[in-house]
Formats: structure tokens, C-alpha cells, sequence
């Protein structure tokens, strides 16, 4: 668990940098335009995300197989992690393709072959892997990551099927008849802003730069924290070996149980940032959406307080049952104060994303990132914090990531500032 949780940050630098932020500016885009019946401009963008993401994703997945061993020996110094890297290569290719379907039926509001593919590719890596248990031979750490490896790429290939085979059986997108109510505005009438203006894969890279920006960002400080925290943990006096567990149960285990309760949001954020776009081609349909928006940010983070109180009475009989050990419960306690706040963060920046916001996003998540850093950097070399100071720099980064939010979201009103200044 230790060494997948040392790579894995390296795998989501390389799958941002090959998605570029096109599948969240795609899914805007496309819930844009099919809010004024521009089926053309959806298949024009559709597939120009595809271009762009299979050059970029084949050439690094290349890059990976190459350079392996030169990057395992550059930032691990161990050749365990050579394997996991090599894994990664046709798991990136695959990824980035259901990632971008992902952004295009997001845009599109068909939830059901999102549901379809994360089931089909969850209960296949399930089957898979326990398929194979039975048949291994006697268990070895290499032996665990080549199983759970091979599982994700068998699991993510069933994934991209199902949205290929949904993509072949509806290849036809029927245009949607413009809201009755509100005031609709047509992209014939409406002022575009420049970067919306734009043609084809200019007008998708302009728009994608700030959620690329932001994406790197959280990669960067993952690569960081995989690199890093040992270190740090080491510093305040364990060995490599009790530094490589204490992250690796912070990471894989603590981490997981915590964004349990996060994971029932998704379906919710899949749906908000579409409507959040279609809802700002009119005013009307804008107002309408503030209005149910408030409530909705109310009633998550009251979930995120139900939550922390269900985790808090049960986490010893989940964490028995998921891990055989009270260890993990332990360290899932001291993250688990920031829950409501990162519930809240989720829906919230959802919103704030399908207004076009991207470029605060950006710059809030960068602060949020270098305060967590800090606060990580400082407490946990010392032997009275160690993997507590980790916990810490989550937390309050993720307050004030939530206070940066809230703090934006009320800059939109009254009126929404003034209908967002009449629709740019």
C-alpha cells in the first residue's frame, strides 16, 4: 500500500497534464450548447478533445514504458515502483479516454451511462481480482501490485467499453427545445465573451488553461506529499520503514474511509456544474438556480455534520471490518473535523465552475495548497505531531478553502452581481 501511494501521485501529474482540463470545459460547453440546439458545435468539440487527448496521452503512456527505471531510480530509489510505473502506461491511455466520455455525457445530463460505466468497471475489477486470488501463487508484495494494477486496467477498459458501446448505440444527440420560462438567450444574441468566441481547439485550450493550472496544482502537491511526507516523517525520528507505513495508512487507508461519505455527492456534482451552465444562458432560469443552489449548499454540509457523527459512533466497526485494525479509525479521526467543509467545497466549486470561474478556482486552490504545505511542512518533523501535522494541514486548508468559496459566492449577489454583469 506503502509504494502504490508513493506513485499514484505521479500518475495524476501525467493524467493532468494529458487531459488539460478539456473534459470539465467540454462538459460546459457541451451543456451550452445544447441548451440552444448547437448539435453541430458538440460533435466539433467532442471530437476535438478526443484528438488532442489520444496525441497526449500515447506519447507520455510511451515516455512511461521508456523511462520506467530512470524514474523510479530519479524519485523512489526503489525498483518496486518501476513496476507500478509500467502499469500505468496503458492505464493513462484508457483513462483519459473515459475521463473525456465522462465530461461529454456530463454536458449532455445522460446520467445513466455514467452509472452504467462506473458499475460495469467497478464489478469487473471486482470479479477480476477476486478471480485471480484463488489462483495466485503464494502472496508477495510484487505479486499484490501486479493483481490490483492489472485489476484497474481490466476495470477501466469494461469502463470505456460501455461508454464506446452507449456512444455507437445513441451517436445521434436530438436538440433540446430552449426553456419556455425565463429569458432565454440565444448564443445568436447573447455577447460571447472572447474566449467563447473563439473556433474550435482554441476556444477548448483557452478555456481548459485555468482548470489545467488548478488540476496541476493538486497533482504537483501530491507528487509532493508522496515525496515529501516520508522524509518529513523520518526527520522527526522513525525509520524509512515506519515512515513508508505511517503515510502509506494516511494515504490508503485513513484517506478512503474518509471520502466515503464524499463519494454519495458525486452523482449530485455530475448533474450541478451542466445545469449550473445551461442555467446561465437566461436570467430567469439563473435566479431560479440561486435560489435552489443555497439550499442545496445548506442541506451538504449539514450531511457533512451527519456524516463526521455517523463515522465518529461506527469508524471502529468499519475499520475492523474494511482493515482487521483499529489503526486506521485512529488516523481517520484526526482528518475527520474537515468533512463538512470538504462536502460543502465539493458542491460549491461544482457551481462556481459551470458560471466559467475558473480562473479563481485556480488561484484559490493554489493558496489553499500552499497553506496545507506549510502548516505539513512544519509540524510534521516534529515528534509531537508527526502524522498529525498532515492531518492538520488538511484540515485547515480545506476551512479555508471553503472560506475563500463562500466568500466568492457571496460577491454573486445580490442579483446574482447583477446577473453575473448581464451575462458577460
Amino acid at each position: 500500500m506503502g509504494v502504490l501511494g508513493m506513485v499514484m501521485p505521479i500518475y495524476q501529474l501525467l493524467l493532468t497534464i494529458v487531459t488539460l482540463g478539456l473534459p470539465t470545459v467540454l462538459a460546459r460547453f457541451v451543456a451550452i450548447d445544447l441548451s440552444t440546439g448547437n448539435t453541430v458545435g458538440i460533435g466539433k468539440n467532442k471530437r476535438t478533445c478526443f484528438l488532442l487527448i489520444f496525441i497526449l496521452s500515447v506519447g507520455i503512456a510511451l515516455g512511461i514504458l521508456f523511462f520506467s527505471t530512470s524514474i523510479s531510480s530519479l524519485l523512489y530509489k526503489d525498483q518496486r515502483t518501476g513496476t507500478v510505473l509500467r502499469f500505468l502506461a496503458p492505464l493513462l491511455i484508457l483513462t483519459s479516454f473515459s475521463l473525456t466520455y465522462r465530461g461529454y455525457y456530463r454536458g449532455l445530463g445522460h446520467t445513466l451511462p455514467l452509472a452504467g460505466s462506473e458499475l460495469g468497471g467497478a464489478l469487473a475489477e471486482f470479479i477480476y481480482v477476486v478471480r485471480r486470488l484463488s489462483t495466485l501463487p503464494p502472496f508477495t508484495t510484487e505479486t499484490g501490485i501486479n493483481l490490483i494494477m492489472t485489476g484497474s486496467i481490466f476495470g477501466e477498459s469494461i469502463t470505456l467499453s460501455v461508454f464506446i458501446l452507449w456512444d455507437i448505440a445513441k451517436n445521434k444527440i436530438k436538440p433540446v427545445a430552449p426553456a419556455k420560462t425565463g429569458s432565454q438567450v440565444s448564443v445568436g444574441k447573447r455577447r460571447l465573451r472572447a474566449s467563447e468566441a473563439q473556433p474550435g481547439h482554441r476556444r477548448l485550450l483557452r478555456n481548459s488553461l485555468p482548470l489545467l493550472l488548478q488540476d496541476l496544482i493538486y497533482a504537483v502537491s501530491g507528487l509532493a506529499d508522496g515525496i515529501l511526507l516520508p522524509r518529513l516523517l523520518m526527520l522527526s525520528g522513525l525509520t524509512a520503514v515506519q515512515a513508508t507505513k505511517a503515510a502509506g495508512f494516511y494515504w490508503g487507508l485513513a484517506q478512503p474511509l474518509y471520502f466515503i461519505p464524499l463519494v454519495f455527492l458525486f452523482p449530485l456534482t455530475t448533474i450541478i456544474l451542466p445545469a449550473t451552465a445551461r442555467a446561465g444562458t437566461g436570467e430567469e432560469t439563473l435566479r431560479r438556480f440561486w435560489r435552489t443552489a443555497h439550499k442545496l449548499l445548506v442541506l451538504v454540509f449539514i450531511y457533512g455534520v451527519c456524516s463526521v457523527l455517523i463515522l465518529r459512533c461506527f469508524g471502529d466497526e468499519v475499520a475492523a471490518i474494511l482493515f482487521n485494525s483499529s489503526g486506521p479509525n485512529r488516523l481517520l479521526l484526526m482528518i475527520l473535523p474537515a468533512l463538512p467543509f470538504s462536502a460543502f467545497n465539493l458542491l460549491l466549486s461544482s457551481i462556481i465552475e459551470g458560471l466559467g470561474k475558473q480562473g479563481f478556482l485556480c488561484r484559490a486552490t493554489l493558496l489553499v495548497i500552499l497553506i496545507k504545505t506549510a502548516i505539513t511542512t512544519a509540524l510534521a518533523p516534529l515528534p509531537a505531531y508527526r502524522i498529525t501535522g498532515a492531518a492538520w494541514g488538511f484540515i485547515v486548508s480545506q476551512i479555508a478553502y471553503t472560506i475563500l468559496l463562500t466568500v466568492r459566492m457571496f460577491r454573486f449577489t445580490p442579483a446574482l452581481s447583477l446577473m453575473l454583469s448581464r451575462l458577460h
